[in-house]
């Protein structure tokens, strides 16, 4: 046994498979990394579902489970047009 260094190195692979600066290329300014940021927080929380959350969103997990805690749900074309952003965004994937 060596400390579980296949597990974690098994756990980071899942994990990396769809991540911000994975796939971001773009300009390093700050404010173009906070746009893109923003908008792959949208779809992070909002499109995106999560194994670890039996395929459910952040959001949908918090407004089944926590629906104290859960945010207001975005309109649909918020995040399509967010999604359109990011995608658009130079040094995107």
């Amino acid at each position: 046994m060596d400390g579980g260094s296949e597990f974690m190195a098994q756990f980071e692979e899942a994990c990396r498979r769809e991540e911000f600066w994975e796939c971001y290329d773009g300009d390093l300014d700050l404010p173009s990394v906070r746009k893109a940021l923003h908008a792959w927080e949208g779809i992070y929380n909002h499109v995106r579902p999560h194994q670890g959350l039996a395929g459910k969103t952040p959001a949908e997990y918090l407004a089944q489970c926590h629906p104290g805690m859960a945010p207001m749900p975005p309109a649909v074309s918020y995040v399509v047009n967010e999604y359109k952003t990011l995608l658009s965004a130079p040094g995107t994937c």
